[in-house]
């Protein structure tokens, strides 16, 4: 997982950038003496509730309601107001009375007005999305298949799956989860993708995790017996797991629930 260091790296970056920029902010613009990190917050939260009204009063920016961004507004909102809190109090109102009040004001104003819009829409809290996990019969398929086939076997598996490689402990073509860390890999992986679902434009899929896997398996699920096994041939693959019944040159080697392991004939 080299690329998470590198986006830390960025990260820290970025951050250093923020804190001198804000410094600077500070001595030309303010007067009010705050620390680094206090004005970031600052502008962070300015921009944030920037973001709030442009979406509340933008129809066309009205999708973005559906990932929890009022949420993340309010939180910035009380960070702002944290942050100020840590502030000496008489030191702010001091040096500029009238700034100061009004901006606290506008502040603790928004975060009420951010929770009730957030509640009236269903969108309360940072909620984890839904996202299915494999069941006890898909494992079950794994399970028999780390037993009961060569370990240089290569499966097609459904796209959508995320633990065959680890219960299976087999190779297989490609899944969605397993984005490759290179960018020299990733349109080997999109073709893959392709190939196994028989669908050249991955950008019709839906955005956000829960709803691309989805997507992938109601997609999978329709997938012909003819372009499984075009695709098995193609990455030379030994085994294909589905869903759905299969025919031609295949041989059922197991099946659990709903789930099927088919054997190329001549593997």
């Amino acid at each position: 997982r080299f690329s998470i260091f590198m986006n830390l790296m960025c990260c820290i970056a970025a951050a250093q950038f923020a804190y001198r920029l804000a410094a600077r902010i500070r001595q030309r613009v303010t007067g009010v003496t705050f620390n680094g990190e206090r004005d970031v917050m600052l502008i962070i939260n300015i921009v944030a509730l920037l973001v709030f009204c442009g979406i509340q009063f933008s129809p066309p920016l009205r999708h973005f309601s559906d990932h929890n961004i009022l949420t993340i507004v309010m939180l910035l909102d009380l960070l702002a107001l944290t942050a100020i809190a840590e502030a000496s109090p008489l030191q702010i109102f001091r040096q500029n009375r009238w700034t100061a009040t009004a901006l606290l004001a506008i502040l603790a104003a928004a975060v009420p007005v951010i929770f009730y819009t957030s509640a009236s829409m269903g969108m309360l809290g940072l909620k984890p999305v839904d996202i299915e996990v494999d069941d006890s019969d898909y494992l079950a398929l794994c399970h028999w298949s780390a037993q009961n086939t060569p370990e240089d076997a290569l499966f097609v598996v459904p796209p959508d799956e995320q633990a065959f490689r680890l219960e299976g402990k087999r190779a297989i073509v490609v899944n969605f989860k397993g984005v490759p860390q290179f960018g020299g890999e990733l349109v080997e992986w999109r073709d893959r993708l392709c190939a196994v679902l028989d669908w050249p434009d991955l950008s019709s899929l839906p955005h956000r995790f829960d709803k691309t896997l989805k997507a992938i398996g109601e997609r999978y699920s329709q997938v012909s017996s003819t372009r499984l096994i075009a695709t098995a041939q193609r990455y030379n693959a030994s085994y294909i797991v589905a869903d759905h019944e299969l025919d031609g040159a295949l041989n059922l080697v197991f099946e659990k629930g709903r789930y099927r392991l088919y054997q190329l004939t001549g593997h």
